[in-house]
């Protein structure tokens, strides 16, 4: 969300259980706070995650008039392993699909 500078993946609106963190942008109060790729975002303003729509928590973090707090839970090592490998595929297939719609997938083997 841009104005803390995190991003969060939806598998269910409002989503199931905590919601991971798969963006953090470099120099956002998320940063600043030590939130890290793979911690948890597990309640807004004392609701569980799980009560709010992905619509109603992009609202809330975005109003600039707002303080909103934020619980989070650190992630472990291996929910931080799993969110980098999320946040590198995803910008493999970014990538992939830059190149194909700009028509510049090359072959290898032509030099």
């Amino acid at each position: 969300v841009d104005k803390i500078g995190l991003a969060f993946v939806f598998d269910s609106n409002p989503p199931d259980g905590p919601l991971p963190v798969r963006t953090v942008k470099e120099g956002s109060m998320a940063d600043d706070n030590d939130v890290e790729l793979g911690d948890v975002l597990l309640a807004v303003d004392g609701q569980p995650v799980t009560q709010i729509t992905q619509q109603r928590l992009n609202a809330k973090i975005q109003d600039k008039g707002i303080v909103v707090k934020l619980k989070f839970q650190k992630g472990s090592p291996a929910d931080r392993r799993e969110a980098r490998q999320f946040v590198e595929r995803r910008a493999a297939r970014a990538s992939v699909r830059r190149s194909l719609k700009a028509g510049q997938v090359e072959d290898s083997e032509e030099e």
